[in-house]
This record gives structure tokens, C-alpha cells and sequence, in this order.
């Protein structure tokens, strides 16, 4: 039995079919619709770097060449001996070294504080001590610890100050003999020493400070003149105003000393007039 096929029902599925493959070509074959990426200028690029170059040459200019970094002013704190002027012209010395060969050395950014605290402590020794802060764009401050004046220092013909440090800090005359209380060292073995040259150790200075500030409560006599054998000795003769020379060692208290010498003078030779009282060896006394 033959059976005849239904054309409208076989036209539609044959149509949609058609649709379907068109659907699917349309999927995978659709055109690629992004537009073409345009070529760099290269008139813009070279724009850019000749900006760039402008703002290098420009913190150039700044850094290097312009007077907003240049150190204008110089604060001094805690000066009492030496001037504000001193120190700022030695801090100015500076000013014409290059940091680095390269850098002004007047320039506040490249400025070596620790190089010139050193500067100012060769060139200055009334000062122990300097420090530097910057303040931007020009300003320097420089705190400085001057040394304690606490002698003075005799080579023949000449008198110097001298710091607790054993170091002197410049020339005196003899009328600052006069006018304080200075303790006078003679030194013994005088070679021509200099301003702020260490010419003796801060022991035998601190010794003969104390020294001199008990001795005259204690023994009722004033030291004219402390003698060292030498620079560095571990002993100090003292010269007594119309009485003897007195040795001390640096090695025995003062204090212990001076009771030592109290007691000599007051009983075993206060009838006599002796040349020297030797109180270097601990629970003995010599004169003679």
C-alpha cells in the first residue's frame, strides 16, 4: 500500500531547516566590526619629551644655579666667649668647597654639617662641641659647647687660657693673672706651644682646680704658681706665698693630703721655715 507524503507538512520542515543553517552561519561567520587602531603621532611623542626635558632642566636651574637654596643666615646658640660673627665667618670658609666636587658648598641641600662642626672645633678652641640643624631653604643654626676656661697656662714669657681638657683656647696676658682666680701652671719644660694644642691632660688640670679651690680654706696660705715636672707627670708642686714648695701626687686624694700638710705646719714645723713638704707617699710627709 503506498502512502503519499504530505507536501505542506514536509515544505514547512524543510523551511525551518533552511532557517536553522542560516542561524548558524550568521553565528559563526559574523564580521569582525572593531576599528582599525590609528598610529601614534610622532609629533606627540616628541612633545613629551621635550616637557620632560624642560622640567629636568628646570630642577636643574633650581638645585644648582638658583639663590633659593643659598645659605643666607647663621644662628649661634649657647655662645658666650666667642662671637656669633666668629663662628658664622668660619662656617662661611665652607662655603667656597665643593660637596662631592660637584655640588656649591653654599647650597643648604649639599651642606656637610659634620665637616664643618669639625672646621669650627680646628679653628676656634674656644669650642669643644658644635652641631648643626637645617632650616629650609637658607638658615643654618649652630649650637656650639664652649670649653670651661679653668687655668691658665705659663711658658716663660707667655700666658695662655686653658680648658678643663688640657687644651689651650687662646692667649692671655697677665693682668687676667691678676683680675681672677685663676690657678697659674708653670710648665717647666716650655717648647712653644700654640693656641688649641693639647699641652696637658684633663687629670692634672681638674687636680690643680681643686686644688686651688680648697687650699687656701684649708691651710690658711695662698699657691702663687702650680709647677709641672713635665706635661703629663702623676705629681704638682705647689708654690705657697712666702712659704715652701708643697708636691702633691695626683695619685692621693686632696683632701687627704691637705690634712696631712695642715697637721705638719701646725705642730711638727710650725717654728720653722722649710724649703719643700713632700706629700707624694700616702701616711708620710718629708720636708725639708
Amino acid at each position: 500500500m503506498a502512502f503519499r507524503r504530505n507536501k505542506a507538512k514536509y515544505s514547512r520542515r524543510k523551511a525551518f531547516q533552511k532557517r536553522g543553517r542560516e542561524r548558524n552561519t550568521q553565528r559563526f561567520f559574523q564580521p569582525n566590526l572593531e576599528r582599525p587602531r590609528r598610529s601614534s603621532s610622532p609629533l606627540g611623542a616628541r612633545a613629551y619629551v621635550i616637557v620632560g626635558l624642560v622640567v629636568i632642566v628646570a630642577i636643574v636651574y633650581l638645585v644648582f644655579f638658583s639663590s633659593i637654596f643659598r645659605i643666607k643666615r647663621v644662628f649661634v646658640q649657647n655662645n658666650d666667649k666667642v662671637s656669633e660673627n666668629e663662628i658664622a665667618d668660619i662656617v662661611a670658609e665652607k662655603y667656597n668647597t665643593r660637596a662631592a666636587l660637584i655640588f656649591p658648598g653654599d647650597n643648604i641641600l649639599f651642606f656637610n654639617t659634620d665637616r664643618a662642626a669639625k672646621h669650627i672645633q680646628e679653628n676656634q678652641p674656644l669650642v669643644q662641641q658644635a652641631s648643626f640643624k637645617k632650616e629650609f631653604p637658607d638658615i643654618l643654626r649652630v649650637k656650639v659647647r664652649e670649653r670651661e676656661i679653668a687655668a691658665l697656662w705659663q711658658e716663660k714669657e707667655s700666658l695662655y687660657f686653658l680648658g678643663s681638657d688640657g687644651v689651650i683656647t687662646k692667649e692671655a696676658s697677665f693682668l687676667d693673672a691678676e683680675t681672677r682666680n685663676w690657678p697659674v701652671i708653670l710648665n717647666n719644660q716650655p717648647r712653644g706651644s700654640v693656641v688649641g694644642e693639647e699641652v696637658t691632660t684633663s687629670r692634672i688640670v681638674n687636680f690643680v682646680k681643686k686644688l686651688n679651690e680648697n687650699f687656701e680654706g684649708k691651710i690658711d696660705k695662698k699657691i702663687t704658681t702650680f709647677i709641672l715636672p713635665s706635661a703629663k707627670a702623676a705629681e704638682v708642686h705647689a708654690q705657697t706665698e712666702n712659704g715652701p714648695l708643697v708636691y702633691f701626687s695626683l695619685d692621693q686624694d686632696v683632701f687627704d693630703q691637705l690634712d696631712n700638710l695642715k697637721l705638719v705646719l701646725s705642730s711638727e714645723i710650725k717654728s720653722q721655715n722649710p724649703e719643700y713638704i713632700d706629700l707624694r707617699v700616702a701616711r708620710w710627709v718629708y720636708y725639708k
